[in-house]
């Protein structure tokens, strides 16, 4: 192996598109390699480095701090040895500025004291992009782009850690009502689409420094930054409320879209935290989500909407009275037209605590009539400020008070008081000390000092000491001045210097473009006939003025020189003992530069048939014997990871074939046997004949930065928590599949965990989080090697498998359903569900595939026996069928096609008609009467059942009244769905209802399904019997339904139990059904509840039911629903 040269060295460089540097810290000297001519656009060599690190050094402006860190060495640092490295960006030859990695390594002399930093420039813009690219996917929501839940976190924590005097802390949390819902009924792709219009209205509702993220999947956080005024909050929620609305109208969907909002501020109380707001938000959202399209506050306690409605003066004018206010440094207050106290300053708050509330007059001087003196009321039209004297009883003293009159955007007036304490004598006493202290300063630094007027050609000549003066000083014309300095003061060589900083054109020039300063360094003659070196420096104003200063900087100068003559000298007496020297040096020097950029460095000459291996190879690899062989065999020397075997061979044949560098970045075994990541590249140089004459070739170590991209690649394609595909990747990779094997029977398959929310609400997150990673490892165990899954959102995962054969998913289905073993989710009855679409056309989009296989799983719904369904034309059909329903109802119930039925009920002692049920029926002009099965169950699903309800509630209560005015009146009962229940103040509502049709509260029953009887009813119970107080009749209906009937009667707060229809279906198939019902009715009579039975079909049925003591019964054995108008005749 002979020495490495120069050449190789360089062509290392060029490989690697680096630039070896060298410099020099106590000169400040930096010196290039000569391949920087490829790269930057600057000289080899660059004295005063540092002090024209910008301009010479072209570094990016913003980098110049970092660039300065980097060159300089303190003495606390301790050792040489440690490899010093930054990013900075420099210009390039087309003026752009491109990322470079500097590395680089002190030297120290013998003494200890650094002395040279060397390494190199590696050009790394690309990946340093791809670096930021990736970052980017990992920060942001690759759906909405706004920031992800954990960036956004911890972007507000940071704000929180240095939040700003006076700024308010709030947290506001903006969700789409019934999201899930829109997505079950509209598809996944409408989903998405609203929540990328509801996060772009949200960022067009804030400031561009408020911060705003996604969080819990389908909600928005936002954080607003600097705010003074809690009601701020309030108008930027009404905004995004209303403007949701408004867009969702302009897109002519027939969907109710709405949002509600919870916000949460910090109002006094001292150990608030993050944490704390969010809890406070939820709790606000989740009241606000009850009334829907609307926004609740917590600020100490919860206020809706309606409580900043109306308010006299805006959250963002409050913010500008207290920007006003807030830097005054005297006291200062404002009040509105009606003398209310809006807002003090500290100052005075601390002078007059107390809240900012009631009079003015009464709050801070305990008057109970306005002040005789009140400077509001000495206010002209046409005035805006005034100034007066006003009594102050706390100081027993005159105050001298401005009072300014803003107006606001609704005309009102806010005065703006503040105590006038400025003494402008003083001031201006002061401003001519600070003037007189800043020129004596200046004129003692400057030697030289010109006020200069371009436009009038005139200079004010303050001071020049210690330069050649043949004039008086004092005002001269300027130009005569320059020509005279320019032939009899300035150094002849330096004139050219002298007219750039002081030529009046040329100044007048710089002012144009708008530039502030000009420097030059000259030689000025001396009253001894002797030049001495000067600094001048014009600064430039925009009114045509300059100013010409001049510093003495001889000795300086003089120093520099003469060091450099003593430094030349000592160059050339050790340049010969030193040559061999630095030959020795070299070799070392070179080795360094590997080790700095991570390089192995290898070089065959094949005239000399020997190699160069640079020292550090054998570090890292196994020199094996037969590696030094020939041109070819210490590449093929080197050992390959099993699976990059292929394109290394593919990457050898390249390099034996064509000229040329090539690069290949794989894994190689190290002499430990680890594969580890390099980037070998390889250049061949032929010569007559394409014969080979030389090959270099660098293997640089690239582990750290490839691990780093996995990770950056997997964090952006991988769950979290499952390590499943995310949805997108999920997407690409079944597409491209889809499309590389057409042929292929292929099936989407979606999995649904049910009641995955009870394992969250009763075991926590993290159990909740055990059970998805669970499920994601067994869905990995069985999908196969030809398999892909991913978990699609939340409990939902998304699964496409190659199957020749329905059996195949089948067994997948049967398979997952059986490993799904987790104890925590058997206690809580949670079980999987599946849908299954079988793909016929692969250019239908994935993400829709997906859609109809969840689509398949709604069929299935609360289905204990089955847990599987395909997506076939039945549901297609169905699905369609359901999205005209939901695209008529809204005009439906305009244009009155909803009507109200009614089945009579009878008595069974008198056969007389006791009253009836409120049902509905849709008269539909082109498809005729469609019957409740059709449409309720899909309203139900969609929330469109409470409005509905309310139709026929107010249907129900028009007609009572009706039969009232004609001495008809019977009751009539309503249905109250779980909706109602738990998002309307139920109570006002139905009170409201009967007051306005002028009817008794008794005549409207109220049915209430069994099964909401099942859920939490501590809400219920308390509504039910704020109900019964107003005197309304509660029905329990469907009774005998669910499982817990018995135990409810107990504590139930009702008057009527209503025999379910399947129940009442035992009396006549088994004698125990019999005796069942006999004792419900018994003991229902005992608690004082009247009994209705509904179903009732036979003449049979209605005998049972007399004789077993039962009031009421109703059913087709006495009549079907019938209109209102029909019901009558039977009355």
């Amino acid at each position: 192996m002979h020495k490495f040269n120069e050449e190789l060295f360089q062509n290392v460089l060029d490989l690697n598109e680096a630039v070896a540097f060298e410099y020099d810290i106590p000169n400040d000297v930096m010196s290039f390699a000569p391949n920087i001519v490829n790269y930057i656009p600057c000289p080899l060599r660059i004295a005063a480095y540092i002090e024209e690190i910008e301009f010479r050094g072209k570094i990016f402006p913003d980098d110049v701090k970092r660039a300065l860190s980097f060159l300089t060495v303190s003495e606390e640092e301790e050792s040489c040895e440690k490899v010093r490295m930054e990013y900075l960006r420099f210009m390039n030859f087309s003026g752009e500025y491109v990322w470079y990695q500097i590395k680089g390594k002190v030297i120290r002399n013998g003494e200890g004291e650094p002395e040279l930093i060397y390494g190199t420039y590696t050009y790394v813009d690309g990946n340093h992009l791809l670096e930021g690219e990736l970052e980017e996917r990992c920060t942001k929501d690759p759906l909405t782009g706004l920031d992800n839940e954990e960036t956004v976190l911890a972007k507000i924590e940071q704000y929180y850690e240095e939040l700003p005097e006076m700024a308010v802390p709030m947290v506001m949390i903006v969700e789409i009502d019934d999201f899930h819902g829109m997505e079950e009924r509209l598809g996944q792709q409408v989903a998405d689409s609203v929540l990328v219009e509801t996060a772009r209205i949200c960022k067009r509702a804030l400031r561009g420094a408020d911060l705003l993220g996604c969080y819990n999947g389908c909600q928005i956080l936002i954080a607003m930054k600097g705010i003074r005024d809690e009601r701020i909050c309030c108008e930027r929620a009404s905004y995004i409320i209303d403007a949701v609305q408004n867009v969702w109208k302009d897109y002519n969907i027939e969907y109710n879209l709405t949002v509600s909002i919870g916000i949460a501020v910090v109002k006094g109380e001292e150990n608030w935290s993050l944490d704390w707001l969010l809890e406070h938000a939820k709790e606000a959202l989740a009241y606000a989500k009850k009334k829907r399209n609307t926004y609740v506050m917590y600020a100490g306690s919860l206020y809706p909407a309606e409580s900043f409605r109306n308010v006299k003066i805006t959250g963002r004018e409050m913010d500008l009275v207290k920007n006003i206010l807030g830097p005054v440094m005297s006291w200062a207050y404002a009040v509105d037209e009606e003398y209310n106290l809006i807002y003090k300053n500290e100052l005075l708050d601390k002078r007059i605590p107390g809240e900012c509330t009631g009079l003015c007059y009464a709050s801070l001087k305990g008057y109970s009539h306005p002040c005789p003196d009140c400077p509001i009321a000495q206010f002209r039209k046409n005035m805006t400020s005034y100034d007066s004297s006003v009594y102050s009883p706390s100081l027993r003293s005159v105050m001298r008070m401005r009072t300014t009159r803003l107006t606001m955007r609704n005309g009102m007036h806010v005065y703006i008081l503040a105590n006038v304490k400025e003494d402008v004598q003083v001031q201006m006493d002061m401003l001519r000390v600070n003037t007189e202290v800043y020129q004596n300063a200046i004129a003692e630094v400057c030697d030289l000092i010109w006020e200069v007027n371009t436009q009038r050609n005139s200079c004010n000549r303050i001071q020049e000491r210690g330069i050649l003066a043949v004039r008086d000083q004092g005002s001269i014309a300027y130009r005569k001045l320059v020509k005279h300095y320019l032939d009899f003061i300035v150094y002849p060589e330096d004139r050219e210097l002298f007219r750039e900083v002081a030529d009046v054109e040329r100044l007048k020039e710089a002012q144009k473009i708008g530039k502030e300063n000009i420097r030059r360094e000259l030689r000025l003659m001396q009253p001894d006939n002797e030049y001495q070196w000067y600094t001048i420096s014009a600064i430039l104003f925009p009114n045509h003025m300059v100013y010409l200063f001049g510093t003495n900087i001889h000795e300086l100068k003089k120093s520099i020189v003469e060091r450099f003559t003593v430094e030349e000298k000592y160059a050339a007496m050790m340049k010969r003992s030193e040559f061999q020297k630095e030959v020795a040096q070299s070799n070392e020097r070179y080795e360094h530069v590997n080790e700095l950029t991570g390089n192995f460095v290898f070089e065959y000459n094949v005239s000399e048939g020997k190699y160069y291996v640079c020292t550090l190879f054998e570090d890292m690899f196994d020199l094996k014997k037969g590696m030094l062989d020939n041109e070819w065999s210490f590449l093929e020397g080197l050992e390959p990871y099993e699976k990059d075997e292929e394109k290394f061979r593919d990457f050898l044949r390249l390099v034996r074939d064509e000229p040329d560098t090539h690069e290949l970045t794989l894994r190689l075994y190290n002499k430990y046997r680890r594969p580890i990541w390099f980037t070998v590249t390889v250049q061949t140089l032929k010569g007559l004949g394409n014969v080979l004459e030389r090959l270099i070739g660098v293997i640089q170590n690239v582990n750290t930065e490839m691990e780093i991209k996995a990770e950056l690649e997997y964090r952006a394609d991988y769950d979290s928590v499952t390590g499943l595909y995310n949805s997108d990747c999920f997407y690409r990779n079944a597409t491209e599949k889809l499309f590389r094997y057409p042929d292929r029977k292929h099936v989407i398959i979606s999995v649904d965990i049910d009641h995955f929310r009870m394992i969250n609400d009763r075991f926590g997150i993290e159990t909740g989080n055990r059970c998805l990673k669970f499920m994601g490892r067994i869905i990995q165990e069985n999908i196969g090697s030809e398999g892909i899954a991913s978990r699609y959102q939340g409990d939902i995962f998304a699964i496409m498998l190659t199957c020749d054969t329905e059996d195949e998913y089948a067994e997948f289905v049967d398979r997952l359903t059986r490993r799904f073993n987790f104890a925590e989710a058997a206690q809580c009855g949670a079980t999987l569900s599946f849908g299954v679409y079988n793909v016929v056309d692969i250019n239908i989009p994935v993400q829709l595939m997906c859609d109809r296989a969840r689509i398949a799983k709604t069929a299935i719904k609360g289905n204990k026996l089955v847990n599987c369904a395909v997506y076939d034309d039945s549901i297609r059909l169905k699905q369609r069928a359901q999205s005209e329903i939901e695209s008529e109802m809204q005009l439906a119930l305009e244009n009155e096609e909803f009507v109200m039925y009614l089945q009579p009920k009878y008595d069974l002692i008198t056969e007389k008609v006791a009253g009836a049920e409120a049902l509905v029926r849709w008269k539909h002009p082109l498809k005729g009467l469609r019957m409740p099965g059709e449409f309720l169950p899909l309203f139900e699903n969609n929330g469109f059942i409470k409005i509905l309800d309310e139709y026929i509630w107010e249907c129900a209560a028009a007609y009572i009244a009706k039969m009232k005015k004609i001495g008809k009146a019977v009751p009539i009962s309503i249905n109250i769905s779980r909706l109602h229940v738990n998002t309307t103040d139920l109570v006002t509502v139905l009170q409201n209802l009967v007051k306005r049709y002028e009817i008794e509260p008794e005549y409207l029953e109220l049915e209430i399904t069994e099964t909401i009887f099942m859920e939490d009813v501590s809400q219920l119970y308390k509504t039910m019997k704020e109900l019964k107080a107003a005197g309304f009749v509660i029905e329990m209906d469907d009774f005998g339904s669910g499982y817990s009937s018995l135990n409810m009667l107990r504590n139930a707060p009702i008057d009527v139990i209503k025999i379910d229809r399947f129940f009442l279906d035992e009396i006549m198939s088994t004698e125990r059904g019999r005796i069942i019902v006999e004792n419900t009715i018994v003991m229902s009579k005992q608690l004082g509840l009247r009994v209705v039975a509904e179903g009732v079909e036979t003449e049979e049925q209605k005998e049972f039911l007399r004789r077993a003591g039962c009031d009421i019964a109703q059913g087709y054995y006495y009549s079907r629903p019938i209109p209102a108008d029909d019901f009558e005749k039977l009355l």
